[in-house]
């Protein structure tokens, strides 16, 4: 349909957006790798049908979602973060915006683009090497998948960070792989002790992370729940 050959990119590259733990794992297991072939992929998608604005706005989602399964933990990564969102809502093309903010051309985007993941993945394995307490903010399907696989790695004792609390809009308990949890709203997490609060809705991230910021919560101590698959 797109007139792409799809010979020319891994199977993988083409998982759809429902299927995120699929697209996560790949991330895991290629890192920088498969980001750069998903942008390649993206950017010849943009290149042959940029005047379709339905095409732009679906780039700009899928790559604005791989960004949240990756996670971003260097200012270079952050930067890319940012030049997407803005990109996302003013609905830009990402493959103009990117190459214009960034100063480079549009060859040297995907390699670019793989070194700054690199050292993005070299960043949160470093960090998950560091003992740190946190506090699991939104319990949706990610939110879930995040608590079940650190209940999994603390119960194989590969796990060095500690959970301080789990939080979410509605209050209650919540089961997670035979355990039970207390939920508190996010204005008890003023009197928790904690290191980060990793924040698992990547559809609710910026609206939840203004709240926390309004709240008194430094924007240092906020990231993605990403971190936890590394």
């Amino acid at each position: 349909m797109f007139r792409i050959d799809s010979s020319y990119y891994p199977d993988e590259t083409f998982i759809k957006n429902y299927r995120r733990e699929e697209l996560r794992e790949w991330f895991q297991q290629k890192g920088a790798s498969a980001i750069a072939e998903q942008i390649s992929l993206l950017f010849e998608l943009i290149e042959k049908c940029g005047r379709n604005h339905y095409v732009i706005e679906e780039v700009n989602k899928r790559w604005l979602m791989c960004l949240g399964l990756f996670g971003c933990y260097t200012d270079s990564m952050r930067k890319i973060y940012e030049i997407s969102v803005e990109t996302y809502y003013r609905h830009g093309n990402l493959l103009e915006n990117m190459t214009s903010e960034i100063r480079i051309n549009k060859r040297e985007l995907k390699d670019t683009v793989r070194n700054i993941a690199d050292k993005n993945i070299e960043k949160a394995r470093e960090m998950r090497r560091e003992k740190r307490k946190f506090i699991l903010y939104g319990l949706g399907v990610d939110g879930k998948h995040a608590l079940e696989r650190y209940i999994k790695l603390k119960e194989r004792g590969e796990e060095k960070w500690s959970l301080c609390g789990v939080a979410d809009k509605q209050t209650g308990s919540i089961m997670c792989v035979g355990k039970n949890f207390e939920v508190c709203a996010k204005e008890q997490i003023k009197k928790a002790e904690y290191d980060l609060i990793l924040i698992s809705s990547s559809k609710y991230y910026g609206e939840i992370k203004e709240e926390l910021l309004r709240m008194g919560v430094p924007e240092e101590k906020i990231m993605g729940d990403a971190i936890l698959w590394y």
